[in-house]
């Protein structure tokens, strides 16, 4: 059960999700920004709130972090003159009101040609733009790196692009399949080109052990540097 509600701290209003469930110690999260208790039934309101309060400091900084890494990365209201990361490199966004709806990208701006200026349709149409470039190019990144692998995987594991919570990209080797999270395309190609030779190494051992790191680093040395960078710079709460 999820229930809406409002704390007044020093720091102003503070809006949080309280879930009640079947626990025995209660628990906060900041998910997508927001702030999420779960706690047992029987916990008092008072009881959470003296739990946040104490927790303010860390909700604060975290909530902070969580935009300074959204900042300039993806759009958030999806006007002209806001910029997005795309492999890297910073765009600005061009809205164009037009009859037939297409995103093309030309030298530091993508323009965005739409029916109707609603944040609705330039942001879908922004996603599908995404997404399809996500496709192209990670299936390119992969049919480079995977020859690397000839020997250990015999054939190519099929990828596939979708929009990930928690991570930026898996191997389900009993499917044969490789997916990847469609933000990642945001990021430079090292990191890119990481990901998907980590999930390679995934079909040599299927854990996190030091042979696995060992495989990661035979392919990419740096790979500590790319994935700390990775995460630094790019985060999967959007």
């Amino acid at each position: 059960m999820l229930m809406n509600k409002t704390l007044h701290t020093e720091y102003g209003k503070i809006e949080y999700i309280l879930q009640r469930k079947n626990m025995k110690n209660m628990r906060l999260k900041i998910d997508k920004g927001r702030i999420v208790v779960s706690c047992a039934k029987s916990v008092k309101i008072k009881n959470i709130e003296e739990f946040i309060v104490k927790h303010l400091n860390w909700i604060v900084e975290t909530q902070k972090k969580i935009e300074r890494k959204k900042d300039g990365i993806l759009p958030s209201d999806f006007l002209a003159g806001e910029t997005f990361s795309f492999l890297g490199n910073t765009y600005t966004l061009e809205i164009v009101v037009s009859q037939q709806e297409k995103a093309v990208l030309s030298g530091e701006r993508l323009l965005l040609c739409v029916k109707e200026e609603t944040l609705e349709r330039k942001k879908n149409l922004f996603l599908k733009w995404l997404t399809s470039n996500a496709k192209s190019i990670m299936q390119e990144r992969l049919q480079s790196l995977y020859p690397q692998f000839q020997r250990q995987i015999v054939k190519m594991p099929k990828l596939v692009i979708r929009k990930m919570k928690s991570r930026w990209g898996s191997a389900n080797i009993h499917k044969h399949i490789i997916t990847l999270n469609t933000l990642l395309v945001l990021a430079p190609v090292p990191c890119i080109d990481y990901v998907i030779v980590h999930e390679l190494a995934h079909y040599i051992h299927a854990n996190h052990s030091k042979d696995f790191y060992a495989v990661v680093a035979e392919h990419i040395p740096d790979w500590k540097q790319r994935r700390m960078y990775l995460n630094k710079q790019f985060s999967l709460d959007f």
